[in-house]
């Protein structure tokens, strides 16, 4: 009889963010792990939700050892590096042991505070030039985007700073708008 408690091989957490390592309101987090021999599906808490089975996949059903459970993360959840929690057992009712961290030290922080509103400080200018350097200050990390140029210039903040060249129309006032996401 196998009475020997299952172990898992691999686990990680990401966000489907471009930054898998962060998470905003709406992005999904996904834990991904790997057992030795098949189990049954797991009980799977994610930032305290439990998780549905129809929220957990096994992607090799024909042997059973490799899981995804997901959560879209919503502005009710707390800020701050997003817990997870794995129970499960074996095929033949073996329990493993909790399992609470990852692997690989990968990590998912939580961040729904909107970035702070950029402030650009290139003075304005009235000249016919190809392109203009808009330098300012956002939240520290955030993306830039630029718009009313010739074409939307994108950038981040980093530590706190930025500096994105537009691109201009000519002949014409550009009326230059900046976001941070």
């Amino acid at each position: 009889a196998d009475n020997v408690p299952q172990t898992l091989t691999s686990v990680t957490i990401s966000s489907d963010n471009i930054n898998h390592s962060l998470a905003k309101v709406g992005d999904t987090v996904t834990l991904h792990f790997f057992t030795i021999e098949p189990i049954k599906p797991p009980t799977v808490y994610i930032a305290g939700h439990h998780i549905s089975e129809d929220d957990i996949t096994n992607n090799l059903p024909d042997n059973g050892n490799e899981w995804f459970a997901h959560y879209q993360m919503s502005s009710g959840d707390s800020e701050g590096q997003v817990g997870f929690s794995i129970n499960y057992v074996d095929a033949v009712d073996n329990p493993g042991s909790t399992i609470t961290g990852t692997s690989d030290s990968s990590i998912v922080m939580f961040d729904k505070t909107a970035p702070t509103i950029p402030v650009i400080t290139t003075s304005s200018q009235s000249v016919n030039i190809d392109s203009i350097h808009i330098i300012g200050t956002a939240e520290s990390g955030s993306s830039i985007t630029i718009t009313g140029g010739a074409s939307t210039a994108t950038g981040t903040a980093t530590g706190g700073d930025y500096d994105i060249s537009v691109t201009l129309t000519h002949n014409t006032v550009n009326h230059l708008s900046v976001t941070a996401n």
